[in-house]
């Protein structure tokens, strides 16, 4: 979780500035709930569906190289 904080958080600078950070502290803090209340496999659905992104992201910033 410490990791995923960091390294969510470093994105979030770099793309939307240092200023709102707390703004994704805020939101991350809000999806460690939502994960502790919610069904399992639901939480498994959204954080994969999340990691793709990151892959079609990466697909598509290698293609343009």
């Amino acid at each position: 979780m410490i990791t995923w904080c960091y390294y969510g958080e470093r994105c979030w600078a770099y793309v939307f500035g240092e200023s709102n950070r707390r703004t994704f502290k805020i939101m991350f803090l809000i999806f460690i709930f939502m994960g502790s209340i919610i069904n399992l496999e639901v939480v498994v659905n959204i954080s994969n569906i999340m990691l793709l992104t990151l892959v079609i992201a990466n697909i598509l910033d290698c293609i343009s190289f």
